[in-house]
């Protein structure tokens, strides 16, 4: 280990700035981003945005930083010249993580609150259209060999795959059915998931009959036939 840098409270998520060569650290209980210099490993400045920061994208085309703020349904877009907030964008409820698509110049933000992505345009730094995938959208990354965004939905076990067109539906495949959903621009999305179900809550994480009870039913149920069972044979023995 070279060094431990004190940064705000509860640190998030972390990335580096190609641009400038610091480091961004997200403090989701601060409302805040520390940047790191990558020269001294010093804090040089920090950055105030929304209510809990969460995960965190670079443009190197542009040099701007993309906040998730979970607490404020907002993105704070910071510019890595000038380490400040150049503008705030809306996005969904409770977004977590953030994604550059570099063959299009769009950040996508996974709105673990809405079951949705926004898709922000970097050129105007507006949301362009938005996208339903599945429940509790958290992670999201971007797969520059294919163009693909993948984003994991933790309350329905499934990974929607947005396709890279410029955005103007979503389609979500779960199982065996599909079903389409418009949208304001291009940009379509298919879920895969396991063949249990395709409906599921953000706390259970699945569906179907519950295992346990169920061989606890079998196993009630043996026991009284064996208990049956051995009064008759008793009663005829005597």
């Amino acid at each position: 280990m070279v060094t431990n840098v004190t940064v705000g409270s509860q640190p998030y998520a972390v990335i580096f700035d190609s641009a400038n060569g610091a480091v961004y650290v997200t403090n989701s209980y601060s409302r805040s981003v520390s940047v790191i210099s990558g020269s001294t490993n010093t804090v040089v400045t920090t950055v105030s945005v929304g209510i809990g920061p969460d995960g965190i994208a670079f443009d190197p085309t542009n040099g701007y930083l993309y906040v998730a703020n979970y607490g404020s349904g907002t993105v704070s877009v910071i510019d890595g010249s000038t380490n400040k907030v150049a503008t705030t964008v809306a996005v969904g409820s409770q977004p977590e993580g953030v994604a550059f698509d570099q063959t299009n110049g769009y950040v996508y933000v996974a709105n673990s609150g809405s079951g949705t992505v926004s898709v922000i345009d970097v050129s105007a730094n507006t949301v362009v259209t938005t996208v339903t995938v599945g429940t509790g959208p958290d992670w999201i990354t971007f797969d520059q060999t294919n163009g693909y965004v993948y984003v994991a939905n933790y309350g329905s076990n499934s990974v929607s795959v947005i396709t890279p067109s410029p955005p103007t539906s979503a389609s979500t495949t779960s199982g065996t059915s599909a079903s389409s959903t418009s949208s304001t621009s291009s940009t379509s999305s298919s879920t895969s998931t396991t063949p249990q179900s395709s409906a599921s809550s953000a706390s259970s994480g699945g569906g179907g009959i519950p295992e346990f009870p169920y061989q606890i039913a079998v196993a009630a149920i043996f026991t009284l036939l064996l208990a049956v069972s051995y009064l008759l044979v008793r009663r005829r023995s005597s």
